[in-house]
């Protein structure tokens, strides 16, 4: 495995994946190609957001990442704004409105209810 990779470190600054996002939207809107790949950059970003969460060991370093996403992270990155047919994943636009609109722990409970 690569064990110096972003995601195999990702424990140790959880929020290297948002800095990255970022520069990325950045970088497009500077070379003025944003708007051409806008909802690629929407949908892959959110869905790179969630997995981080799903992804991220250790309750409390989740929990900081869940308001980070919930009270920053989403709207700093642009992905709120749009109607639900935006979105490529229903699955991914329900979990960004349950972020947005629960808490940790009704978010915890919900997600162990809804696991196979």
């Amino acid at each position: 495995g690569h064990n110096d990779s972003l995601q195999a470190t990702k424990h140790k600054n959880p929020l290297n994946f948002f800095k990255a996002y970022a520069s990325l939207k950045k970088s497009l809107e500077v070379r003025d190609i944003f708007n051409k790949v806008e909802r690629s950059y929407v949908n892959i970003t959110l869905s790179g957001c969630l997995y981080n969460l799903k992804t991220t060991s250790g309750e409390d370093a989740k929990k900081m990442l869940y308001y980070e996403l919930k009270n920053h992270i989403l709207y700093d990155l642009g992905l709120t704004q749009y109607p639900k047919d935006y979105y490529f994943s229903n699955a991914d636009y329900k979990e960004m409105n349950m972020i947005l609109s629960t808490s940790y722990e009704e978010y915890k409970k919900a997600r162990s209810l809804t696991r196979p």
